[in-house]
């Protein structure tokens, strides 16, 4: 439904999801126990609420498109698969299924006598608990969809609560930074001191949450394209009166405060992801788009690049940011120096994985001397969850984010509602700033940085690629059905 439209006896779950999403990284990015408690036990009782609210008869389950119900299908496999990998079974199949698994299951359990069961996880209550957040996650993805689909202004609603709290993230860390006072939530910062970090623990998990809630700004602007023709020197400058009175520039000014506050975090790939992401996403898009949409797609990106890059970033600190990217070492880099270590671990575990959340357990008997530190997490997502998860976890997850990026590029390619192919830009610009950031990082285990990208996914597979005008080019598509119920 597009524009206004029957009350929905749901709206108060669309307003608790909206403000659950803003809360996540307020305490830590929730990445403590209690916090990822509380999020999982509000996801449920939502669930819960939308549930009963369907099959009281007052507000039927929305009819989702084929790109949607394959993403929850996607989604329960991979629940599915990390629940098994807490199934109690005999040693001998263990090893058999995970010979390596079998044997350190078998040296833990020398101590005390041994046991003719184990899970095929090296740490049963790290997986139960990652796969609990897991359903946190299958829990706002289908609620995303339930309450969004074919509503276009609770689309653009749910987007513009990402960009505001990304603002707000964004103003309290340039004024903790610049301040000098370097407070997180509720008590001083121990890390990431001089750099913005707003309620995060780590500067680079901060630079991955703007990036993704830049995503959603960016797409909140394109919703708002309209091309109109200037042919002459009064039509442009009723187009320029209108696009500095319009909300499209107060989202404009909201970009390149979070731009600045992305730019003082001096991460690497936190700022690497989002302009290579916005680089990408928007030159397919502007090259998808009709012919219509080119030029006034073509301004919009040029000028977060122009004004972005090169003016606010400068002043704020692109220069030093680059002076960082410049001296380092991978020499010097201690994450370099434990990656020969760290990859080839998932051999051993390439069918069942060690367990979601096992990586510390994995890499212990493989660690060697030279390396001091301590590491809990591989700091690349994408060799952590294959390690962890095996190759069919792994997989799962890559063809979740595949259908999401695809089908990102259809709906620009094939509709022309303009919030429709926003959100198919702004899933398709938060799976490649995801995959990038997750190169040199965990960002994807910070519940407030993986909920948002969940959010972003599900936004785009609400929507159906397919085009409701017929598929005339160049025609504006109909109103999206509205909702039963």
């Amino acid at each position: 439904m597009s524009g206004a439209g029957p009350v929905r006896s749901d709206r108060w779950v669309f307003v608790a999801l909206a403000l659950l999403l803003v809360w996540l990284p307020v305490p830590w990015g929730s990445r403590s126990m209690l916090a990822m408690a509380l999020f999982g036990a509000i996801v449920a009782a939502l669930v819960a609420a939308r549930l009963t609210l369907a099959a009281s008869g007052r507000l039927a389950l929305p009819g989702l498109p084929p790109a949607a119900r394959l993403g929850l299908t996607l989604w329960l496999a991979w629940a599915g698969w990390v629940g098994l990998q807490l199934v109690p079974l005999p040693a001998a199949v263990v090893g058999v299924l995970s010979p390596r698994s079998a044997e350190i299951h078998a040296a833990l359990g020398g101590l005390d006598g041994g046991a003719a069961w184990h899970a095929v996880s090296l740490m049963p209550g790290a997986t139960f608990q990652h796969w609990l957040l897991s359903l946190a996650l299958l829990g706002t993805f289908w609620l995303v969809l339930a309450v969004t689909a074919h509503h276009r202004r609770r689309q653009r609603w749910l987007l513009l609560a990402l960009l505001l709290s990304g603002l707000g993230q964004a103003l309290y860390a340039i004024v903790m930074t610049l301040s000098g006072w370097e407070i997180g939530f509720l008590e001083p910062k121990q890390h990431g001191l001089g750099y913005t970090t707003g309620t995060f623990v780590n500067k680079n998990h901060f630079g991955a949450y703007l990036g993704l809630t830049l995503a959603a700004g960016v797409a909140l602007v394109l919703a708002d394209l309209r091309p109109k023709p200037w042919d002459s020197w009064r039509a442009a400058l009723d187009g320029l009166t209108e696009l500095a009175l319009s909300p499209r520039m107060r989202v404009r000014v909201a970009l390149a405060v979070i731009v600045i506050a992305l730019v003082l975090t001096r991460s690497r790939m936190g700022n690497g992801a989002f302009f290579v992401a916005l680089a990408m996403c928007g030159s397919v898009y502007v090259l998808l788009r009709h012919r219509r949409y080119f030029l006034p797609s073509l301004v919009l990106f040029a000028s977060i690049f122009l004004v972005d890059l090169w003016i606010i970033s400068d002043r704020y600190g692109l220069q030093q940011l680059a002076q960082r990217i410049g001296e380092t070492s991978l020499e010097t880099e201690g994450r370099a120096d434990v990656l020969p270590e760290i990859a080839p671990l998932w051999r051993p575990y390439a069918l069942t994985g060690s367990g979601l959340g096992s990586f510390a357990q994995a890499y212990s008997p493989e660690r060697s001397d030279r390396i001091k530190s301590y590491y809990d997490h591989a700091h690349n997502d994408h060799l952590e969850f294959l390690i962890e998860t095996g190759v069919v976890g792994y997989a799962l997850l890559a063809a979740l984010s595949l259908l999401v990026l695809a089908h990102g590029l259809r709906l620009v390619r094939q509709r022309h509602d303009p919030m429709a192919c926003a959100l198919g830009f702004a899933g398709a610009m938060a799976v490649v700033t995801a995959a990038l950031n997750g190169l040199t990082d965990f960002s994807l285990r910070i519940p407030a940085v993986s909920a948002t990208l969940v959010c972003l996914a599900a936004l785009t597979l609400s929507c159906s690629a397919e085009p409701t005008n017929g598929g005339r080019p160049g025609a504006p598509d109909a109103p999206e059905p509205p909702v039963t119920g």
